[in-house]
């Protein structure tokens, strides 16, 4: 069970790198369907946390390892600070500056959930 948790953990993830990468697509080439790939990121947010359950670390953490809890940890931690903070359309070039470091962040949980299987 704990295996599969930190698969679809991994799964949101590569989901949220998909929806980047195609919110920076939509920057560089098709700029009229920018704020839809937007609305898409921060729905997708919006859809994890929804059914995120609140009392997910608690109920594994007395049966996982230490490294596996961190790993739960990370991903919770990773997907509310996402959560506060909405992609928003930034007119003056600091999109991309965000898109990139939203990517560095979310990759590198997902090398932690990786590392940890």
């Amino acid at each position: 069970m704990h295996y599969k948790t930190l698969i679809y953990d991994q799964h949101i993830l590569i989901q949220l790198l998909i929806l980047l990468e195609k919110a920076k697509y939509y920057y560089f080439m098709d700029i009229a369907h920018l704020s839809l790939g937007i609305k898409d990121y921060n729905n997708f947010i919006n859809h994890c946390r929804a059914h995120f359950k609140h009392n997910q670390i608690n109920s594994i953490s007395s049966h996982c390892s230490d490294s596996q809890t961190y790993c739960f940890e990370q991903y919770n931690e990773l997907m509310t600070h996402l959560k506060q903070i909405p992609l928003q359309n930034f007119k003056n070039g600091n999109l991309i500056v965000d898109l990139q470091e939203r990517q560095n962040h979310i990759y590198k949980v997902y090398n932690q959930i990786n590392n940890y299987q």
